[in-house]
């Protein structure tokens, strides 16, 4: 059984009243999202559910689904609207925006999956404001992927999902107001937007002292460790690695200067220590 932890997406869906939902996703896993996520919704009333999934990935579990002896029904296209979204890359946020009297926004690394939502090392981010907080600094973050999902996620879907979203706007008009440019808070939205570049601008005239840097993946090159690095300029670098699973070339790590390496088994004792 997948754990909820008080304030984790789970936990919210399962004990919130929500009118709509909106998520996005690279993978899915159709079966546990309707279990573990669609289900409370559904007993709590919401009616207006959207999920954008990677194409690629969606494919994938598709066919999975459709494999003989898998005669389930299942809900989407029923409950809930499930669009691919394909990229020549990858489809890769993971959002969720839950309206409701309280408005949610989890913005994390975890999937719609057993894996992401209960099992994993996750980083998750929640944000939470009233209905009417139209001018605070949550509602402008709120506007700002509100906008992402909108206008670039949304931009070749069904009309029927138009009408979906639609319905969010005319329940929550100032999700269409103007956003404070001097909000603190700020949402890099891709593509087209340039993370480390972000990055060094929040950072200012400031000195890094430590930079960690937590990741499953790398590219072949490492070159975008080494950009990250050679634009924010910590004094070291510790780079947290999953033991026996993560894909890294250790012979360019090798070229790094002041790069030190934990397991990420050990980050709560390894924090500890700081």
């Amino acid at each position: 059984m997948a754990r909820k932890q008080h304030g984790s997406l789970l936990y919210c869906v399962e004990h919130g009243r929500f009118e709509h939902a909106v998520f996005t996703t690279y993978g899915l896993d159709i079966p546990f999202f309707e279990a573990s996520v669609m289900r409370h919704l559904l007993r709590n009333g919401c009616r207006n559910s959207i999920v954008y999934a990677d194409s690629r990935h969606l494919g994938v579990e598709l066919l999975r689904l459709a494999e003989p002896g898998n005669r389930r029904s299942w809900w989407y296209g029923k409950h809930y609207s499930l669009l691919p979204i394909y990229h020549t890359s990858a489809f890769h946020p993971k959002v969720a925006l839950l309206i409701g009297d309280n408005i949610e926004l989890h913005i994390s690394s975890g999937n719609l999956e057993a894996g992401g939502l209960a099992n994993n090392r996750e980083i998750y981010h929640r944000i939470t404001c009233a209905r009417q907080s139209v001018a605070s600094q949550e509602a402008d973050t709120i506007r700002s992927v509100w906008r992402y999902l909108r206008d670039v996620v949304s931009r070749h879907v069904p009309a029927c999902v138009h009408r979906q979203l639609s319905r969010i706007e005319s329940d929550l008009p100032w999700l269409k107001a103007a956003i404070n440019p001097e909000t603190e808070a700020r949402v890099v939205l891709g593509p087209g937007s340039d993370v480390v570049t972000a990055l060094r601008q929040a950072i200012g005239n400031d000195n890094v002292r430590t930079l960690f840097v937590i990741s499953p993946f790398f590219d072949a090159r490492v070159a975008a460790l080494e950009r990250t690095i050679r634009q924010l300029r910590p004094s070291k670098t510790i780079l947290l690695l999953q033991p026996h699973t993560v894909s890294v070339d250790g012979d360019k790590l090798a070229n790094f200067n002041n790069l030190r390496l934990t397991k990420s088994t050990a980050l709560h004792s390894f924090t500890a220590r700081l």
